[in-house]
């Protein structure tokens, strides 16, 4: 089967997902006028993503997993949101459109990596790539415009990393990550030993409560060492470019002077941040 061929099986399976959002929606909020036991349920994509990863290593079965947990999340939430008499509220609502809309650019992403093979993935540890980080932030922050619905970052470095073994300690870095993100966060490889998250309807404490999960399962991983990580949370209007040099020049002071420490960014003008680096230089 050809990679455009492929392409057009995840075309259809978004058809199908548009088509049953639609029949959800119509359901949930016009239950007198419309069956809910005529819609019909999209089936597991799993044996779509299969047969994609036999031609494409940066497909692995976790992430296999991860897409199915979506799926599987999404199904249940719609299935809770029809199952009572009355319409959903607000909340129960955008957290339907939320799923939906993450679980959609998913399957996007796996469209456009059947076609460009590793654009967007790193072939050593399954994480998104540093090129794609700044789209996928600007997305989240057009959403949370719209919506209202925080969303945090936290960068993380390996502190003093082994340039021998620094494929295996991130690839341990990897593994603990895929124990603690959601189905709908994302993990990238932002630099050569560092890592950003986008944990998405999260601010900045639930963000240091996933820096201590994380911690706890690089222990589990019996990681040989230590990371630090600097917290932030995007508003609109930021720029992401500025931001996340800033939350790296912020990481670096943080792991100089206390390795494994995690910290909140601190906003500070242009001018301040200046003088700062004058005296951290001294």
């Amino acid at each position: 089967m050809s990679d455009l061929q492929k392409s057009f099986l995840f075309h259809s399976v978004l058809q199908d997902y548009a088509d049953w959002s639609s029949q959800v929606i119509r359901a949930a909020f016009y239950p007198e006028q419309v069956m809910k036991t005529t819609i019909s349920t999209p089936k597991t994509i799993r044996t779509r993503l299969e047969e994609l990863a036999q031609t494409r290593p940066t497909m692995s079965e976790a992430t296999i997993e991860d897409v199915i947990s979506q799926q599987d999340t999404l199904h249940t939430h719609a299935e809770k949101m029809l199952a009572g008499a009355a319409r959903p509220d607000l909340e129960t609502f955008d957290a339907f459109l939320h799923l939906y809309e993450e679980f959609s650019q998913r399957l996007d992403r796996y469209d456009i990596d059947s076609l460009l093979s590793d654009f967007g993935v790193d072939a050593g540890t399954g994480l998104r790539s540093a090129k794609i980080i700044i789209p996928d932030l600007e997305r989240e922050l057009e959403r949370r415009a719209r919506r209202g619905q925080a969303f945090s970052v936290v960068l993380g470095q390996i502190d003093a990393p082994d340039k021998i073994r620094l494929a295996e300690q991130l690839s341990v870095v990897a593994k603990a990550m895929r124990k603690c993100l959601r189905s709908f966060d994302d993990a990238y490889l932002s630099g050569p030993h560092e890592v950003l998250v986008s944990l998405k309807q999260t601010d900045n404490p639930g963000a240091l409560r996933f820096v201590e999960r994380l911690k706890s399962a690089l222990q589990r991983e019996d990681a040989d060492f230590t990371m630090s990580f600097c917290i932030a949370e995007p508003m609109p209007g930021d720029d992401l470019n500025v931001l996340i040099s800033n939350i790296r020049a912020d990481l670096k002071g943080v792991a100089a002077e206390s390795k494994g420490e995690a910290v909140e960014y601190e906003e500070i003008s242009p001018l301040q941040r200046y003088v700062k680096s004058l005296t951290d230089n001294k």
